[in-house]
């Protein structure tokens, strides 16, 4: 069984290029960033420079918010995904729009809308599902 790519030529080594760019863009301290990495740091800085809790926590913070953040605007294309973790995800949003009256009660859905949403979502090229090869 293999997973099919979420972008044409995106691999792992792609999506800790983005890691670090977030860590950059939130001003992540170096030595947080190289032991998040795990890199080896020689320099000066490296040698005297070490990562304390409270970077760890924001870091935490920030990986949180942008988790969140990808989620809302999943959200916003529909509302539920045919691949387990994200649809868990996907569920806090939906209870929360039924709570507030935006959403019918989706609790009650049958089978056949399931196979359709996930129809929807292969169609639309958003879902990244498993093969068998």
């Amino acid at each position: 069984m293999t997973w099919l790519p979420l972008l044409p030529g995106l691999r792992p080594q792609g999506l800790r290029h983005g890691h670090q760019t977030w860590m950059n863009d939130a001003r992540i301290g170096r030595a947080l960033k190289v032991e998040r990495m795990g890199h080896e740091d020689r320099s000066m800085s490296g040698v005297y420079g070490h990562p304390t809790e409270a970077m760890r926590v924001e870091l935490v913070e920030l990986m949180q918010a942008l988790w969140e953040s990808a989620v809302a605007e999943r959200f916003k294309v529909y509302p539920y995904s045919a691949i387990p973790l994200p649809d868990r995800e996907l569920a806090k949003w939906r209870e929360r729009d039924r709570d507030q009256g935006h959403l019918p009660n989706f609790s009650q859905t049958t089978k056949k809308s399931r196979f359709l949403v996930r129809k929807r979502l292969l169609s639309a090229g958003q879902m990244g599902g498993a093969t068998r090869t």
